[in-house]
């Protein structure tokens, strides 16, 4: 045991740990906002542990807004299985649940990256990535992109990792990458860069004529036994045992997306949008422009510069599922903040790491971790402001499905309205989830109040729910100003109000 603390690298993961523990009580709480995502993976996880089909989720799928759609992500639902079977509908399970991937992917962080740098920089890097104020802000969200971090980091450390049985240790892989796709699609860059390392590998050694074609065949076999058997077990979860219903597709609207913009437009796009979605993330709060300004500069020079040395110098498994997950991040014409970055953000610091590292042996430096820990220390420095804001926003109650309104208009909705009901309402998932009625949602920027109304009568909608106060739907609103005559308010608490339509009912 004693030479077990002898080792630094361990020392200083049991200080991770200590450090990291303190998540468990920040921002954990037993309410959720209106983002209504999470209220698709609970109301799947319920149908799973109720033994229903995952894919009856109340949502009827509305053509005129093709974006909200029924079912995505069933193996992050399967994930909250345990915790739903356990605790039912508990937001505060689920919430520590969120809590506890997010530490363990500061654990599996550090493991990455303090075998490539002092352990004492990976610690200080992991805190930049968990303690940063939108990291504590987004945790309290149940959604897959925590989880899936966990995922991509375990794979890439199962890689490296020493097994004696080899085979074991692809199979591990494989697995983990074909339920990481069943998580979020994006782990397709899993099996891909496993797969584009393996024929590298091959180029460099016909290149430096170490070419020995047993050997290639041999590597080449395991490296698509890997593709075949991620891409078997993704169809299998996705396509046998939790079919996909017909609107759970983003892809036709993609398609039709793609056909109108060039990819040097979406490229633009998405760049743009990250770019604004970095500088939200590292730009602290209330500090001034100009450190701002120098903190955003920095983390995207770094990151460029120490991304190109690295790949000069050597390229590794790690780097292939960067390049890859960096390049449909930049070619996917869907944009949701930094939460499509955060699952790669160790991989970033290493790069940045790199960079600097590399500036300071230029330099001839004596220590060459100076000017990493100088940079380090520089952006850790700012988080004191941001943080203290956090906790005081935190005292702030959050208006969502479970606060008091939500809960009276639920529960009339259940009492005094047919099972069989169709409701309108701007979060339809979390109403099904909680009331247990069908339900779909406006396209917001929807003028044509005839089209609204073609559409109800098409779907054959029961009820209006509106919320003016917290998530106004300007497409209901016209629509109530015209066609007055076709409703009849039945319930207003301060923040609802319910309108049956007698045109379907009478």
């Amino acid at each position: 045991m004693r030479d077990l603390f002898k080792n630094e690298r361990i020392r200083y993961l049991i200080i991770l740990i200590i450090i990291l523990l303190p998540l468990f009580v920040i921002n954990v709480k037993d309410t959720h906002n209106w983002g209504d995502d999470f209220a698709l993976y609970i109301h799947q996880t319920k149908n799973i542990v109720e033994g229903k089909s995952a894919q009856n989720t109340g949502l009827i799928f509305n053509e005129d807004n093709p974006g909200m759609i029924s079912n995505v992500s069933i193996g992050f639902s399967l994930l909250l299985t345990p915790v739903y079977a356990l605790f039912g509908n508990n937001i505060l399970a689920f919430s520590y649940f969120i809590t506890l991937f997010l530490f363990l992917v500061g654990i599996l962080a550090y493991l990455f990256l303090s075998k490539r740098m002092h352990p004492l920089l990976a610690l200080l890097f992991v805190l930049i990535m968990e303690y940063n104020r939108w990291t504590l802000f987004f945790k309290q969200n149940i959604l897959s992109d925590i989880p899936f971090a966990f995922l991509l980091l375990f794979a890439i450390l199962v890689f490296y990792s020493d097994w004696k049985i080899r085979y074991l240790k692809c199979i591990v892989i494989a697995l983990l990458a074909g339920f990481a796709m069943t998580v979020r699609s994006i782990a397709l860059v899993i099996p891909v860069a496993f797969f584009g390392f393996f024929i590298f590998e091959i180029i460099k050694d016909i290149y430096y004529k170490k070419f020995v074609f047993k050997k290639a065949f041999k590597e080449f076999l395991i490296a698509s036994a890997v593709v075949i058997v991620a891409f078997a077990l993704k169809i299998i979860l996705r396509r046998i045992f939790f079919p996909l219903p017909i609107d759970s597709s983003y892809s036709s609207a993609y398609a039709t997306y793609l056909s109108h913009h060039s990819i040097w437009e979406v490229i633009a796009a998405t760049s743009s949008h990250y770019f604004f979605y970095f500088k939200s993330f590292f730009n602290m709060y209330r500090i001034s422009d100009f450190i701002g300004n120098i903190t955003i500069f920095l983390t995207w020079f770094l990151m460029a510069m120490g991304l190109v040395i690295k790949l000069l110098k050597k390229i590794e498994f790690h780097d292939f599922v960067f390049l890859a997950y960096f390049a449909v991040v930049l070619l996917y014409p869907a944009t949701a903040g930094f939460r499509y970055i955060f699952p790669i953000l160790p991989l970033l610091f290493y790069y940045q790491y790199v960079a600097l590292k590399w500036m300071a042996t230029s330099l001839k430096m004596k220590k060459l971790d100076t000017l990493a820990y100088i940079y380090v220390l520089f952006v850790v420095l700012q988080y004191y402001q941001g943080v203290l804001s956090f906790t005081r926003e935190q005292k702030n109650e959050i208006r969502g499905p479970q606060s008091k309104t939500s809960v009276e208009v639920f529960d009339y909705i259940k009492n005094h309205t047919p099972d069989s009901s169709i409701i309108v309402f701007r979060k339809p998932r979390a109403l099904a989830l909680y009331t247990d009625r069908s339900a779909l949602s406006n396209n917001r920027r929807q003028k044509d109040v005839d089209k609204l109304d073609t559409i109800y009568n098409k779907l054959k909608v029961n009820y209006l729910l509106q919320n003016n106060n917290e998530i106004p739907d300007t497409a209901m609103i016209l629509y109530l100003k015209k066609y007055s005559f076709k409703y009849k308010l039945i319930y207003k608490n301060n923040d609802f109000k319910l309108y049956e339509l007698r045109n379907i009912l009478d």
